[in-house]
């Protein structure tokens, strides 16, 4: 049977938002340097995105979207293999972002996307670690990161 506990109601609705709040200030940065592709169409182009990764994108999503497999890629030099590019990524499920009509909004989703997966993993990351339940003292928390790197196999000996 449900008994409803206002006090236990009130910690929980806390927590939650204290954990919205600590999401929203990790993905403050990429969204305020994401701002003009978001809002203006300008593609982001901080150091290889606006030259490397931006083109590539655009280059499998055009394949894409006219029925092709991009297996090649005739405008880099004397052309390079494109399927077996790993960064050109045809089969990864984000690279459809690049098919919205806008492609400076694409990236721009492209990249927030990522971003947010990160904070996200930071953040099961620090929970696994039980960071979640308040500040621990140094050795605490070198002691529950070892922990952490034993159990999941990332120390031998």
């Amino acid at each position: 049977m449900f008994r409803f506990d206002p006090l236990q109601w009130t910690v929980l609705l806390r927590r939650r938002l204290v954990t919205g709040l600590c999401a929203g200030a990790a993905l403050l940065p990429s969204v305020l340097w994401l701002l003009p592709a978001l809002t203006r169409r300008l593609a982001p182009t901080l150091r290889d995105q606006g030259d490397f990764f931006y083109p590539l994108k655009l280059y499998t999503a055009d394949r894409l979207r006219s029925g092709q497999i991009p297996l090649w890629n005739p405008l880099s030099a004397t052309g390079e293999p494109w399927l077996a590019n790993g960064q050109s990524g045809p089969f990864y499920p984000p690279t459809l972002l690049f098919a919205l009509p806008g492609a400076a909004l694409a990236g721009g989703l492209y990249l927030l996307l990522h971003f947010a997966v990160l904070a996200w993993g930071a953040w099961r990351f620090l929970k696994e670690l039980r960071l979640d339940r308040g500040p621990l003292s140094r050795d605490e928390a070198e002691a529950e990161l070892f922990k952490w790197a034993r159990d999941n196999g990332h120390l031998s000996g």
